[in-house]
């Protein structure tokens, strides 16, 4: 039997995709080369990214293949298909098995709702305030929405509503696996036009970087969560309008103001804003990046 070394060159695909009703989530898939994956007799040790144009049909996934991002199926020609996201997809339970990640909200006092999403990541929800604590076993940031409006949060599946915490505005959190998603929904014209976050951290210190992106660091200068850069869609359009919002960070005495200004010009109600933080782990799995792998062809 002839082997032939084939160098294979992966690029990983990233795709943004955004809704009013849902926030937007980043999802990347790539084909990654796994060491010995052919335990299996007659399974070659080929991986292939998955494309839309890939005639290959995956059969079964392989738990035992499991990562903490990634899924590995058999396909039809005994080959493996891995299918690798931003975020975390198992965690692994008491017995050291990856299983999945319930990202439900649950009433945890009468007062809190929230979730631990996995060993590392845990989220606080206040019922009676729009204050949210995330939270990891070294760090913690805490949002609270500077407004004098009371609200009720409401839990749906993985998503909480505080409405009108300010003025035909609602505030809504959304878990995803091991991240935190915010999306402002401003219903009228008559919303506000400056919204302001007090942010109080845990071991992390907030800072505004040139390129419009918000880094929380530890002592050491580590990065270990980010807001991407904000945005807001109106809904005459589907595109990011990134020059429409201006963002500070501002230091008070023991604490930080997160400012949100936005410019409504020829912009059409509803809108939506996307404030999101994401942690480091998940931010490095959504890097574009280009990798040479070897494959072996049977």
């Amino acid at each position: 039997m002839l082997v032939k070394k084939i160098l294979s060159c992966v690029t990983i695909l990233i795709f943004l995709t955004t809704t009013f009703t849902s926030w937007g989530m980043i999802h990347a898939t790539e084909g990654t080369q796994v060491a010995a994956l052919a335990s299996n007799e007659g399974v070659t040790n080929n991986v292939y990214k998955e494309l839309k144009d890939n005639n290959r049909k995956k059969i079964k996934e392989l738990p035992e293949k499991r990562t903490k991002f990634s899924k590995t199926f058999l396909n039809d020609d005994n080959t493996l298909t891995v299918v690798k996201s931003t975020y975390a997809q198992h965690h692994q339970n008491s017995g050291g098995e990856w299983v999945g990640v319930n990202n439900k909200i649950k009433q945890i006092t009468n007062k809190t709702y929230g979730n631990v999403l996995t060993d590392e990541t845990s989220i606080v929800f206040q019922k009676e305030s729009a204050i949210t604590t995330i939270s990891d076993k070294q760090y913690s940031i805490r949002y609270e929405p500077v407004s004098n409006q009371s609200v009720i949060g409401n839990v749906y599946e993985n998503m909480i509503d505080y409405t009108n915490v300010w003025y035909d505005t609602v505030l809504r959190y959304r878990l995803q696996n091991d991240s935190l998603k915010m999306d402002l929904l401003l219903e009228t014209k008559e919303a506000p036009k400056k919204f302001n976050f007090k942010i109080e951290s845990k071991g992390l210190t907030p800072i505004k970087n040139v390129n419009g992106t918000i880094v929380f660091i530890n002592e050491n200068q580590e990065v270990m969560y980010v807001i991407p850069r904000m945005w807001v869609k109106d809904s005459a359009s589907d595109q990011l309008r990134f020059d429409k919002l201006t963002t500070n960070v501002i230091k008070n005495s023991s604490s930080y103001l997160l400012e949100i200004i936005l410019d409504d010009t020829n912009l059409q109600y509803p809108l939506l804003i996307d404030p999101t933080t994401i942690s480091k782990k998940t931010l490095n799995m959504i890097m574009v990046q280009t990798q040479f792998i070897w494959t072996r062809m049977i």
